[in-house]
């Protein structure tokens, strides 16, 4: 009797201590809860008819473990489930009452009429015309204006024929398609897809009608030229009319010849070389075509820069440019559309000087950068093959600059746009010190790449960089960034290629002192430099860190995408390249768009959060975070997500997340979700991105707000 008492006090303890520990861990008292979710704003959550939203909720303190509640004042405008999904019902408004551990919050929601889309609309009528190897918008219209979602779906018959046509209706057509076939694009409505309209695509052909000699404008013809003898070498230029006449990565078999070879003589790529003061006729025999060019060789100018034909009386008109002097990257030099632009073309670029040369500078300007290179079909002889020295560049871009004594490097970012097979290029910086006998200083060797035609994008984008010599510090120089290039699909044809497009420069400033206020943005193009301006460099401002970016185009995680941070960390790059500078006080990462679009198509795996094999998503996202926080452990690094995209269907950015979530929580890093914080959706994509993947003007301005909420201010 006595040990079943015994027995029973025990129990009753145990019961009475459990229920205190059930007590003490359901009774945490919430001081507040936060909402986010897609579309909502100040507190008001605006949504359509037929619209669904997940509620995110936040509590404060952040080990509140007890759930929530939700409760809609009006279930005719709109209704709200146990797990925080609210779907639009009718027009109108209304309030979702949030309770849990004591708190509560309300979000007011606002339901708008849902219009439907009646009609699509093609600009051109039934039939319109294109070029081979040309990326075209389509013209339409979605009607009716007011229409709630104007998202269309494109298809196009004969299907994996070489013409391919993203959601927002750009049309590219292959090298391959050959000129008279038909296609037909249909668009459809998303959300009512019943509704569609077709047009019929006419893949154009071409006849050759002319071969023209041009200047270095590609466009205008030339007859005569007037050159001083001691030109190193001046090019003719060859353009078919129509340009397409000729096809990519096809030479114009040509047959040159001078009148006088004591004179002027002429290479079989049209390249001058200046031997006596005279006159001499160059006539070019192609396809059934002759031209004929007079040249006039005068004195020796006396104003070459070993031959960099450099004007020293335009040299001295040209103001210097001034760079900036706090610490960190700074873009000085931006040619993207809402950048600095033409203002700046005068200090790059001898816009309008008479002489043309194969090492020269010119600019094709307008839209969001600088191009260097040549068009379509514009043939030449540039390539430095054809001198002894060889190396010698065949354009470059120049400015007057005064180097600031902490000017540590030099960036180039550019964009290489092509219209066929992967193309070769070479870039270099150089100086000239125009204080010092105009001594040439090669800041490095020629830096090469290549880029082959990516599927989604058609272009490539990255960025050379050089360190900038001691003995160059506080001088004024002339800084010029070099072009060549190498390995032509066919000799002596500027083809296959439609420029290096220079989207900015930037110049990095460091004394020595380790940074204390140091961001680094490992980022690709969506975030770190999107095609409207400097995001990053306006988040620097906002928020007061120097920011030390990261940016390459396509990035991922992965080991085996060959650009990945994976990468970037076993080469040393961040420990060589910015942790020179001190360690970040902050680490912004965002990479995964392209992952999580292989992981979509299968080309990849996505792998378990437990993951260590590299070759996985998840497995690099883990071996990432053990890297940075074991060389950084003082610094806050916060991990985007994604953001939205056409291609990716939704349950593959919730694997990646939820996967993403389990490994950031592990090394207490925040994740940061861009896909649901930002709110850009299939429903309104057009407002906020270009083309379904990458922002547009009010994109960036919507990822800088929130970018600088989650960064905060230094201080």
């Amino acid at each position: 009797m006595k040990k079943a008492m015994i027995l029973l006090m025990v129990l009753l303890c145990l019961t009475v201590c459990v229920a205190c520990n059930d007590k003490s861990e359901n009774t945490v008292a919430v001081q507040s809860i936060s909402v986010t979710a897609r579309g909502l704003s100040d507190g008001v959550l605006t949504l359509s008819e037929g619209d669904e939203v997940i509620l995110s909720l936040k509590a404060e303190p952040s080990s509140y473990a007890g759930g929530f509640s939700f409760a809609s004042a009006d279930a005719s405008v709109a209704t709200v489930s146990g797990s925080g999904v609210v779907k639009g019902v009718s027009a109108g408004e209304t309030t979702v009452t949030i309770q849990g551990g004591g708190a509560s919050t309300s979000v007011t929601v606002k339901v708008k009429e849902y219009v439907p889309v009646t009609a699509i609309v093609f600009a051109d009528g039934e039939r319109t015309e294109i070029a081979t190897g040309v990326r075209k918008q389509l013209a339409y219209s979605v009607l009716p204006e007011n229409a709630t979602t104007k998202n269309l779906n494109f298809f196009v018959t004969p299907e994996n024929a070489g013409v391919t046509v993203t959601s927002a209706g750009v049309v590219e057509v292959a090298d391959t398609v050959e000129g008279g076939s038909v296609f037909t694009i249909t668009a459809t409505a998303v959300r009512e897809p019943s509704v569609s309209a077709s047009i019929e695509l006419e893949i154009a052909t071409y006849e050759l009608e002319d071969i023209k000699i041009v200047s270095n404008d590609f466009y205008t013809e030339i007859t005569e030229l007037t050159v001083p003898l001691d030109e190193p070498y001046r090019v003719l230029f060859q353009m078919a009319v129509p340009e397409k006449a000729i096809p990519a990565g096809e030479a114009i078999p040509t047959e040159w010849s001078s009148s006088d070879e004591s004179v002027v003589t002429v290479n079989e790529k049209g390249r001058l070389a200046f031997h006596a003061m005279g006159n001499a006729t160059i006539t070019m025999a192609a396809m059934g075509i002759t031209k004929e060019v007079d040249v006039t060789v005068t004195e020796p100018s006396g104003d070459f820069i070993d031959y960099y034909w450099l004007p020293a009386d335009y040299i001295d008109e040209v103001p210097v440019t001034s760079l900036p002097t706090a610490d960190g990257w700074h873009v000085w030099a931006d040619f993207r559309e809402g950048g600095t632009g033409s203002a700046d073309a005068r200090n790059f670029v001898l816009a309008n000087y008479e002489y043309f040369t194969g090492p020269s500078s010119w600019f094709a300007g307008g839209g969001y950068c600088i191009e260097m290179g040549g068009w379509d079909n514009i043939h030449s002889g540039l390539e430095d093959d054809d001198t002894a020295e060889g190396g010698l560049p065949n354009l470059y871009m120049w400015t007057k600059v005064t180097l600031g004594e902490e000017a540590t490097s030099v960036r180039a970012h550019f964009e290489y746009r092509q219209s066929d097979a992967t193309f070769k290029y070479k870039l270099r910086f150089t100086a000239i010190d125009v204080e010092d006998g105009n001594k040439i200083y090669h800041f490095s060797s020629w830096q090469t790449g290549a880029f082959a035609t990516d599927p989604n994008l058609s272009a490539g984008e990255s960025f050379i960089e050089a360190d900038i010599p001691e003995e160059l510090k506080g001088k004024t120089v002339l800084l010029l960034l070099e072009y060549d290039d190498i390995d032509f699909p066919t000799d002596g044809i500027l083809n296959g290629v439609e420029s290096v497009n220079i989207k900015y420069f930037s110049v990095l400033n460091y004394d020595g002192t380790p940074i204390e206020n140091a961001l680094w943005v490992l980022g690709d193009d969506i975030i770190s430099e999107d095609y409207t301006g400097s995001l990053v460099n306006d988040l620097g401002e906002v928020t007061g860190y120097t920011i030390f970016r990261d940016t390459i185009n396509e990035s991922t995680v992965m080991s085996n995408a060959g650009s990945g941070l994976v990468d970037r960390i076993d080469s040393g790059y961040y420990a060589e390249k910015l942790g020179r500078y001190g360690a970040p006080r902050k680490i912004l990462v965002q990479r995964g768009t392209h992952d999580l679009y292989s992981y979509f198509m299968g080309d990849v795996e996505l792998g378990n959060a437990a993951s260590i094999d590299v070759s996985t998503v998840a497995g690099s996202i883990r071996y990432v975070l053990s890297k940075l926080t074991a060389l950084y452990p003082d610094a806050e690094i916060v991990w985007c997500t994604p953001i939205y995209r056409y291609d990716v269907d939704e349950e593959f950015y919730a694997d990646y997340i939820r996967v993403l979530n389990e490994i950031c929580a592990e090394f207490n890093v925040e994740v940061f979700d861009l896909y649901d914080e930002i709110g850009i959706s299939a429903e309104n994509s057009i407002r906020y991105l270009n083309d379904g993947i990458h922002l547009n003007v009010d994109g960036r301005q919507l990822m800088l707000d929130k970018l600088s909420q989650v960064v905060g201010m230094y201080s």
